[in-house]
């Protein structure tokens, strides 16, 4: 489809608007299922918000997802740190699209590709092709996921809850995405900061800084610190939430990482069950 394209969110499919040319997407689909020890989510993997196509060089098609993760995942261990493997996928929201925190793009010296030094996908100076609003692209397969907190989809559910203190998604170790809010203990909700901050310099043979490789458009420009922020290495923390009671949970940040790029809770080897209903 070559024309330029508008996508809008009917209620039962997505529709792909423009001038001369006319066109259809099907719509989410989900479904959330606790077995046992399992929580599974399936879904199509097409979001239930406007998306804006003309961001896009491929249209989201749909996917065949399954996401297993641990219904009871138990306690967080502030000593145990499981980093997220580099372009796996962190977890899924709760529409049933994927929370990626990764790009593939390194930095592209005359001497060839440097896989020590990868690009934040979503840096305005990084080499990805465009997102949506909702900090979202597609893959050249047509599969449509997250690098960042999903705004039409965060906006939706605040906007239910009342509150901007809402779950967005699950990790795959079973722990509760949080948006960039949290309960203070007053009217106002706190909006957290990760403990993430630029690094002072990159040091020798490391990418020179400039226009075109700005501080902070590579992962490595970033390191923990965890006396100014508000969350863990992995953007989590415990709190006392509106019924959760107190639970450690994760939050997407406004700024890097955005979303987790490691676990506090274990996981579990994932075989799943067997009796689930099938994705409608």
């Amino acid at each position: 489809m070559s024309c330029n394209r508008r996508v809008i969110l009917a209620s039962a499919c997505v529709s792909i608007l423009s001038v001369g040319c006319v066109a259809s997407l099907p719509g989410n689909r989900v479904k959330e299922q606790v077995s046992g020890y399992w929580r599974v989510i399936t879904s199509n993997g097409l979001p239930d918000h406007v998306i804006d196509a003309t961001k896009y060089a491929d249209l989201p098609g749909e996917q065949d997802h399954t996401f297993v993760m641990p219904a009871y995942p138990g306690t967080s261990d502030e000593n145990e740190v499981t980093p997220l493997p580099f372009l796996e996928l962190f977890g899924v929201a709760l529409n049933g699209v994927p929370l990626d925190p990764h790009a593939a793009a390194w930095w592209n010296p005359p001497g060839g590709l440097r896989l020590d030094w990868v690009y934040d996908a979503l840096h305005p100076s990084a080499p990805l092709p465009g997102f949506d609003d909702s900090n979202a692209h597609v893959q050249p397969d047509h599969t449509y996921h997250y690098h960042g907190l999903p705004m039409e989809l965060f906006d939706r559910l605040s906007a239910e809850a009342g509150s901007l203190v809402v779950q967005v998604g699950w990790g795959f170790d079973g722990t509760p995405v949080f948006g960039p809010a949290c309960e203070s203990g007053t009217p106002i909700p706190l909006i957290v900061q990760s403990g993430y901050r630029l690094v002072e310099d990159r040091g020798p043979d490391s990418p020179p800084v400039n226009a075109m490789n700005p501080l902070g458009v590579f992962v490595r420009d970033w390191m923990y610190d965890p006396d100014p922020g508000d969350l863990d290495e992995c953007n989590g923390h415990t709190a006392e939430l509106d019924g959760w009671g107190e639970v450690y949970h994760y939050h997407l940040t406004v700024d890097f990482p955005m979303i987790p790029r490691c676990y506090r809770r274990r996981l579990s080897p994932i075989e799943g069950p067997t009796n689930l209903d099938p994705l409608d």
